[in-house]
């Protein structure tokens, strides 16, 4: 735990890609992203303000993932989630 694989397999994703995780890591997952993969930029998809624009990476919940018209019309290349 916390040694940082999720993180590391998300970097080598090429393409739009989606992660559905729990609330409580969003911050922390776009941190490292944006520390570690900073040149595909990474999108936080939660929130009152949320909206899908040009980023290649985009962390969002499961919650939101279940409620947004806006995100289930998207095309993504690849989609992970944390059981």
């Amino acid at each position: 735990m916390g040694l940082g694989k999720t993180i590391e397999a998300m970097c080598l994703f090429e393409k739009k890609c989606l992660v559905v995780a729990p609330t409580r890591v969003l911050p922390n997952w776009q941190a490292e992203l944006g520390a570690f993969a900073f040149r595909c930029g990474s999108a936080l998809y939660h929130g009152p303000t949320r909206k899908l624009d040009d980023a290649e990476r985009y962390l969002t919940t499961y919650a939101i993932l279940h409620s947004s018209a806006e995100l289930s019309a998207a095309h993504f290349d690849r989609c992970a989630r944390r059981g």
